[in-house]
Formats: C-alpha cells, structure tokens, sequence
C-alpha cells in the first residue's frame, strides 16, 4: 500500500484533489481518480490534478486532470488555477509561469489567493445558431471549445441534471459530447452561469471553462460586454476578459482546505 500526499483545493467552488506525481509514483492516474474523487469512501472531488513533469521548455510542469468519472479532461480552468497557486506556495514556480496541459500550454498570474488569472487561449470550434430539442424544450444552441467543447443555452430557470444530461449527450456535439451550460443574463457585464460538467456527470459549483464559453458567447450576442463577471452555481464570482489579440483570461479566488496522505 503507498501513501499519496495531497493537498484539497477549491476554485470558485470546483473541489480537486491535488498530487505531485513528478516522480511517477501512481501510474494508473485513472483508477486513483476514481479512488480519490468517491466522497463517500475516500476525500472526494470533482478530479485529481496531477503535477507531472514539463513536455516543454519553460514550462513549470504538466497538469493532468481526472474526472470523477476516471476520463481525462485535456482542460480545466479552475483546477489549473489552483494547482498554479499551490506550485508557486510550495516554491515549485514563481507567481508568473506555464503550465503544460493536453490542450497546451496555459500562461497563470499568481496575485494570491484572491486572485490567480489564466490566459485561456483562443477558443475554437465555435457554432452559432444550433437547433435544439430535449423531451422539454427547444433550444438554439451555441458551441465553443475553451480548452474542453461547451453547449451555451440561455436559460434562467434549468433543470439542470436532467435537460443537461440531454444536452451533453446530444447528437449534435459528437461522440465525445459536450458540458451543458444554462445561462442567465443579469446585467451588461454579469452572468449567471450553471453547468453540467462531463466526467463529474451532474451539476458542479463551478465550471471556469464552462463560464469562459459563456461569457465569449454572451458577449459575441451582443447580450453582454467585456469584462463580464460569472456567478456561479455556489455564489463565487468569476471575471472573464478578452485582449485585442482575442485570447481569453478568468480571474477569481481560490482556497485550500486541508493536506494529507491517502493510502492507496
């Protein structure tokens, strides 16, 4: 039996176990996943993020993320968030690095822990105007890949495990699906977004890459502006910009709530 130090974090209320795993020492990152993340045997998460050794110069490491469900996440906004500010606590990197991740290299600015901003990237595959029905609803859908693929639908009022599990699942975003985010406009530059997350497979306090797509199509709909601030599922608040360059950054809190070791 080996003994696994962690350390749980949550960003704006997505919960991850953390492991340093430069030295190799789990190699079935899947089957630990699903180990740790069960919340009724073990710590429980939304996913472990693993710190793995850089596949590039210049990056600090690499993070891989497990879902709960044991599949692999090529992104996460919040877990990257706050694997960044663990790094840079435990002197592993400075306040500014990057970070290797199955989508590519993300650049973080760590302020605090208050504060800690990733630059998300271009987003790609975007689709306006998809036709969607569930068993309840019509729906006009959107598409945007912000590190993993998001279906955007503005509703105020969703059944968000049910209708989202429909919509993640959809013809429409393929075999692999999509995350199913229920959007209400709540001003010019404030949204309230809820996601279904795949991999979690149900609704989660918060989605950073869910709320990026958001706000990106809101404001490409002229619905909202830049910088546009996210509520999210549990109350804590997201802020999502976009340079000239059309690279996308979310800013927000991040938290530590406990260390141990887990015997695995």
């Amino acid at each position: 039996m080996n003994r696994i130090k962690f350390v749980k974090m949550t960003g704006a209320g997505n919960d991850f176990v953390i492991v340093d795993n430069r030295s190799c020492k789990i190699e079935d990152r899947r089957a630990f996943g699903i180990e740790a993340c069960n919340r009724k045997m073990s710590v429980g998460a939304d996913g472990v993020a693993f710190i793995e050794k850089p596949i590039n110069k210049g990056s600090a490491f690499m993070m891989r993320l497990i879902n709960a469900d044991g599949s692999e996440a090529d992104m996460c906004g919040n877990a990257v968030r706050c694997i960044a500010y663990l790094a840079h606590k435990e002197g592993i990197a400075g306040r500014r690095l990057s970070v290797d991740t199955p989508s590519g290299i993300k650049h973080i600015t760590v302020e605090g822990p208050d504060n800690v901003t990733v630059n998300m990237g271009l987003p790609s595959d975007l689709r306006l105007d998809i036709a969607l029905k569930t068993r309840d609803k019509k729906y006009t859908a959107c598409h945007v890949n912000t590190g993993v693929p998001h279906a955007i639908v503005f509703d105020g009022s969703p059944d968000v495990n049910n209708t989202g599990r429909e919509i993640r699942f959809h013809k429409s975003f393929g075999k692999k699906g999509a995350n199913a985010n229920f959007v209400k406009v709540l001003g010019k530059k404030r949204l309230k977004v809820r996601t279904y997350e795949r991999g979690v497979e149900g609704e989660t306090l918060a989605c950073g890459t869910g709320a990026t797509a958001a706000a990106l199509i809101s404001n490409m709909l002229g619905k909202t502006e830049f910088p546009t601030t996210v509520v999210t599922s549990g109350g804590e608040l997201l802020r999502i910009d976009m340079d000239k360059n059309g690279h996308l950054f979310m800013s927000g809190g991040v938290k530590m709530i406990c260390e141990g070791t887990l015997y695995y």
